[in-house]
């Protein structure tokens, strides 16, 4: 039963924050504009404004604890990845990408040797990370050396895909 009440009460959260904001502009604006204006006077707009922001805040935080439900630090079957497959090094993270991009352009136009190529690259910065995680070391070199861009032009060389024979 846990395991379906934290995701439904999440969503409830979910929805009434998402519901609240509206509401609360409705009534801090249109139904409790002569309280506002009884009550502050030539200030009621900014009382108004106030009380609106408060419940938007209010909304964030019902949106925060409905996350906070979803995958708290305790929970064992909270997906969290290994520490292998992710990057606190923002270098190699866009470097993955752009690998990853270029990998599926080659993919897509059937360039097969600079695929074999990035695919070589790949097999090469894996022995690398793993010779690092070897010696403990939990990022790269601060500095990584960019790499020229290669060109995107459809004049490259296409060959067929290699069948099974």
């Amino acid at each position: 039963m846990r395991d379906v009440a934290r995701p439904m009460i999440a969503f409830l959260l979910t929805f009434a924050a998402l519901t609240f904001a509206p509401l609360a502009l409705i009534v801090c604006f249109f139904l409790l504009s002569q309280f506002w204006s009884f009550r502050f006077g030539p200030y009621a707009f900014w009382a108004a404004l106030g009380a609106f922001i408060i419940c938007v805040q209010a909304a964030r935080m019902l949106l925060k604890y409905a996350d906070n439900l979803l995958i708290t630090p305790d929970d064992p079957n909270a997906p969290v990845a290994p520490r292998d497959e992710y990057s606190h090094d923002w270098r190699e993270y866009s470097e993955q990408i752009g690998r990853y991009k270029r990998w599926a352009y080659y993919r897509r136009t059937r360039q097969f040797d600079k695929l074999a190529a990035l695919e070589q690259e790949e097999r090469e910065l894996a022995t690398k990370a793993k010779a690092r995680a070897r010696n403990g070391s939990a990022t790269g070199s601060p500095v990584v050396a960019a790499r020229p861009v290669e060109s995107r032009s459809p004049a490259v060389s296409r060959r067929p895909p290699e069948r099974p024979s």
